[in-house]
Order: structure tokens, then sequence, then C-alpha cells
């Protein structure tokens, strides 16, 4: 997660760590603010993280986001929202999912249409 990338209007991209303090992430990250600078309205973000189990269990999550959004565990696809511009709920969309033991990635994408952006994932634990 250290590499870089070169995103619209030749701004530098990187993968920048975040800790949320509530379940809703509301940027601006530094990408965010440097793509802006250029005027721009449609910004792709990603979002990685990973859950760890000392089981299998299958878990509700509550998934969120302004505008699109996909979401994969273990590189399964687990939620693709309607693509039409709208804004933030956490309860747009819930899912029960299978986690493995062990480490489980968490791979988020969300296109945001214009203005601010949020998204969220809320695991409910047992």
């Amino acid at each position: 997660m250290d590499a870089v990338y070169e995103g619209k209007s030749g701004s530098k991209l990187r993968w920048e760590f975040h800790q949320a303090a509530e379940p809703k992430i509301v940027p601006p990250f530094l990408a965010f603010t440097a793509a802006r600078k250029g005027g721009l309205e449609y910004i792709i973000y990603y979002a990685c993280t990973e859950l760890r189990f000392d089981d299998d269990c299958d878990l509700w999550v509550a998934i969120g986001s302004d505008d699109f959004s996909m979401v994969w565990v273990n590189d399964q696809l687990i939620w693709a929202s309607g693509k039409q511009q709208k804004k933030w709920r956490v309860d747009e969309g819930f899912r029960k999912v299978h986690f493995q033991r062990g480490v489980n990635r968490i791979f988020y994408r969300v296109e945001n249409g214009h203005g601010q952006t949020e998204f969220s994932l809320a695991v409910a634990m047992p």
C-alpha cells in the first residue's frame, strides 16, 4: 500500500491511514483536497481494512454511501448500490456476510458525483 498513482489533472494519489471515530467516513483526505483544486466533480475513493475473527462466523453488515459504492469481502462482491446520485444513509443496505477464521480483507469503492461524499460499513458483532 506504499504505491503512488497518477490521478486526474496529474495529482499524485496514495493510500493514507484514517482512523474513524464514527461509522460515517467523510473526506477530505489529501487526495480529495488535491483533486478538488482542479475543479473536478467526479471522484472515486477506495478504502481497505482487515477484520480478524477467532472462528468462522456469519454477521450482518450495514452499508451506506453518497453516491455509488461497491464492497468486497475476501475478493467476493457483497454489495453494489444503485448508480443514482443520493445522500448517505447508514441503513442503505444490509448483507449477511460469511467471515472466515483469521484475517478478512474488506475493499470499498465509492464514486462521488459532485460535492461532498460520505460512506460507511458497520459490522454487527455477536
